[in-house]
């Protein structure tokens, strides 16, 4: 039997390079977490280069209850940064 599904790939995104060996190794789709937020150039570059379908940003997001808002985190969701997620 066959699995014929769209394969998208994240973790460890931090360069072109990066993107460029998952794509070819049969991944459809690299996923940025943490580039997208330390690096958002990153996005424009594989797009650019990839194709915009070849690219997805996620966003790791949790409430603060102190600062009563969400906050982006990055590395898995493990490290808080100053930025707040607005719609």
């Amino acid at each position: 039997a066959k699995l014929a599904i769209r394969f998208t790939v994240g973790g460890g995104m931090h360069q072109l390079s990066d993107m460029k060996r998952m794509l070819r190794a049969g991944a459809e789709q690299v996923s940025v977490n943490t580039a997208a937020v330390l690096r958002p150039e990153l996005i424009t570059e594989g797009a650019e280069f990839f194709g915009s379908q070849c690219i997805v940003a996620a966003i790791d997001a949790k409430y603060d209850e102190d600062s009563e808002c969400y906050k982006v985190y990055t590395h898995g969701g493990r490290q808080k940064t100053e930025r707040e997620v607005t719609a």
